[in-house]
C-alpha cells in the first residue's frame, strides 16, 4: 500500500511504503530568489506534483508561477516551470493548483477578472489547452481550482452575483 503526504510549509513529499519505511524529499523552487511563496498551493496525482508560487517575480512582479515535478525511479524530479507569458504583474498565477492524469489547472485570481488556465501534457511538455475567465470584476475567479479528468471546477468567492461577496 502506497500513501503520499505533503506537509504544508516544509515542502517535504513523503512516501510511506507498506507502513514500514518513510522516505522524504525536499522539493524546492527552480529560482528561489525573493519571496515567491512556493508551496502556497499543492496537488499530487499519480507520478506528478504541482506546486504554486504566486509571488514569483521571474515573469513579472508578483505574476507567479507553478512548478511541476515527476516521480521517476522513486525520485521527485523537476520537469517544468509554467507561467511565462501568462503570469502578468500582480495576477498571482499559482494561487491555486490542481492536477488529474495528463491535465493540470492553475488559478490566477488577481488577473483582471480572474483566470484559470488548463494545461495538458503532450509528449514531455505541458501546453496550454484552455483559458477560463471570470465574468465579475474583483470576483477572484481562480482563487480555488480542482480538476478531475476533463472536468474543471473554479471558484469565485468574491463574485457579487448573489450579493456582496456571495461567491
Amino acid at each position: 500500500m502506497l500513501h503520499r503526504w505533503l506537509f504544508f510549509g516544509i515542502f517535504l513529499l513523503s512516501t510511506l511504503l507498506a507502513q514500514t519505511s518513510l522516505a522524504e524529499e525536499k522539493l524546492v523552487p527552480v529560482s528561489p530568489d525573493g519571496q515567491p511563496q512556493f508551496g502556497t498551493s499543492v496537488a499530487v496525482a499519480g507520478s506528478y506534483a504541482i506546486i504554486g508560487a504566486p509571488n514569483d517575480d521571474d515573469y513579472s512582479d508578483n505574476g507567479g508561477s507553478v512548478h511541476i515535478f515527476e516521480r521517476v525511479a522513486g525520485v521527485w524530479t523537476f520537469k517544468t516551470k509554467l507561467g511565462d507569458g501568462l503570469a502578468v504583474g500582480g495576477s498571482r498565477f499559482g494561487t491555486a493548483v490542481g492536477i488529474s492524469g495528463e491535465r493540470a489547472i492553475v488559478g490566477a485570481p488577481h488577473d483582471f477578472r480572474g483566470k484559470a488556465y488548463v494545461f495538458v501534457r503532450v509528449g514531455g511538455s505541458w501546453v496550454l489547452e484552455d483559458t477560463l475567465e471570470g465574468d465579475a470584476w474583483a470576483g477572484e475567479f481562480g482563487a480555488a481550482v480542482s480538476i478531475s479528468g476533463s472536468t474543471a471546477l473554479v471558484s469565485a468567492p468574491d463574485d457579487g452575483g448573489g450579493g456582496i461577496r456571495s461567491g
